[in-house]
C-alpha cells in the first residue's frame, strides 16, 4: 500500500451545499464575483452586526453524551504534558486553560485510562502544531511560507517514523533547521506513536496517518489562500476545511480509543466512507458558527460563515441559518450512513456489537465537539 495520501473519501464535496431535503436553501455560489475581494473590506462589513445561532442541541437531539470518570487523572496529566512542552508564559496558560483533559474526556468518554490519555495527547498534539500557523502571539510561521513548509515535511517524516511507517522526506527540506520547540513538539508525537505501534494494526496506523498527511496537506493549502489574500469560494473552502480541520486525525483513533478492530472491507466501505465525512462535516460547521466573532476580529474571514454571507447577498442571518442547514442535513445523512452500515453487516453480531460501538463513537464526538465549544 502506498504511504501518500490521497484521501478515501470522496474528493468532491459540493454535495455538501445543495441537499434538497433541507428547508433551508443551503448555498448557491454567486453568479458573479462579489465586491469584497480584500478580507479586511468583509472583515468590516460583519463586525457590529448581531445574528440569532439556530439550537444546534436540538438538531443532535438523541445523540449520546458522556464525561469520562478518569477526567481528574488526565487533568493531571495533561498539565503536566504541558508543563514539559512549554516554559511558563502566556502559551502554557492559554493552553492549560482550554482545559484540554475535559475535550479528551467528552470525545473519548468509553476510553480506558491509558487509551484516553494517548488519544487525549494526539488531540492536545494537533491543538499545539496547529497552534504555530494560526497564533503569532507564539510564532511566525503563518507569514513564513518555506519555514513552515520545512516545519510541515519534517514533521511528517518524524510522524511516519514514530508510527513505523516509511516517509521520504523532500530534498530541499533535508537539512531543515528547527527551532528548540518545534523540535519539542515533534518528539511529543513519539509516545503516542509508540502506543500506536504496540496495540494498533498496520491498516489502522497506515489509516491514521493518511490522516495526518491529509491535514498537514490541507493547512499548506490553507496558508498558501490566506497568503494569496484571495477569498475561496464555499465549495472550495469545505473540500479544504475537511483536511485542515483535523478531524478526520481524530476520529482515526476511534478504534484505538475503544479497544476494536473493524474488518478492512468495513472500513473501506462507502458506508463507513460517508459516516466518516459526516462526523467531519458536523464538527467543521459548529466550529465555524462559534468561531466566527473571533476570527472576524481578526480579519479571518475565508471561513464558513463569512463566504456564506457573501452567498447569500451579505444577509448575516440567512448565512447563519444556511450554516445550521447544512448541520441538520449532515446529521440525517449520518444517520443513514449508520443505519446502512448496521443493515450491512447485521450477519455477524460481533462485529455488528463493535460498529454500533464506533457509530456512537462518532455522535459522542460531535456531541462533544458542540458541548466544549
Amino acid at each position: 500500500m502506498n504511504d501518500t495520501y490521497e484521501p478515501v473519501r470522496s474528493p468532491d464535496y459540493d454535495y455538501l451545499l445543495k441537499s434538497p431535503e433541507s428547508s433551508v436553501v443551503v448555498c448557491e455560489e454567486p453568479t458573479q464575483q462579489p465586491d469584497l475581494n480584500e478580507r479586511h473590506e468583509l472583515a468590516k462589513l460583519l463586525r457590529g452586526q448581531q445574528v440569532r445561532i439556530s439550537d444546534l442541541h436540538s438538531i443532535l437531539q438523541g445523540w449520546p453524551e458522556a464525561i469520562n470518570i478518569d477526567l481528574p487523572a488526565l487533568r493531571i496529566d495533561v498539565d503536566k504534558i504541558m508543563d514539559n512542552l512549554f516554559p511558563p508564559g502566556k502559551q502554557r496558560f492559554k493552553l492549560k486553560a482550554a482545559d484540554l483533559g475535559l475535550f479528551g474526556a467528552m470525545w473519548w468518554p468509553y476510553a480506558s485510562p491509558e487509551r484516553l490519555r494517548i488519544s487525549t495527547s494526539l488531540a492536545m498534539w494537533l491543538f499545539v502544531w496547529d497552534d504555530e500557523f494560526d497564533s503569532l502571539d507564539f510564532s511566525d510561521l503563518g507569514t513564513k511560507f518555506e519555514e513552515a513548509q520545512a516545519y510541515r515535511a519534517t514533521s511528517l517524516q518524524h510522524i511516519h517514523m514514530s508510527l513505523a511507517l516509511d516517509c521520504p522526506i523532500p530534498d530541499g527540506y533535508k537539512n531543515a533547521t528547527l527551532s528548540e520547540i518545534h523540535a519539542s513538539i515533534l518528539e511529543s508525537f513519539t509516545p503516542i506513536g509508540l502506543a500506536m505501534v504496540k496495540d494498533c494494526t498496520l491498516d489502522q496506523r497506515r489509516a491514521l496517518m493518511r490522516e495526518l498527511d491529509f491535514y498537514i496537506k490541507m493547512t499548506e493549502l490553507e496558508q498558501r489562500v490566506q497568503l494569496d489574500g484571495n477569498l475561496p469560494s464555499v465549495a472550495s473552502y469545505m473540500r479544504r476545511r475537511m483536511g485542515s480541520g483535523a478531524v478526520g486525525v481524530l476520529v482515526a483513533v476511534h478504534e484505538y480509543a475503544l479497544g476494536i478492530r473493524l474488518p478492512q472491507p468495513i472500513i473501506n466501505s462507502p458506508s463507513m466512507k460517508s459516516l466518516w465525512d459526516e462526523t467531519n462535516v458536523n464538527i467543521c460547521i459548529i466550529n465555524d458558527i462559534f468561531s466566527m466573532k473571533k476570527e472576524v476580529a481578526l480579519n479571518l474571514v475565508d471561513t464558513l460563515i463569512p463566504l456564506l454571507f457573501i452567498a447569500h447577498e451579505r444577509n448575516l442571518q440567512a448565512a447563519m441559518d444556511a450554516a445550521a442547514g447544512m448541520l441538520r442535513d449532515s446529521v440525517a445523512r449520518f444517520d443513514l450512513a449508520a443505519k446502512a452500515l448496521l443493515a450491512e453487516n447485521a450477519g455477524d453480531e460481533l462485529v455488528a456489537a463493535d460498529l454500533a460501538k464506533f457509530i456512537d463513537s462518532c455522535r459522542y464526538a460531535c456531541t462533544a465537539n458542540l458541548n466544549f465549544s
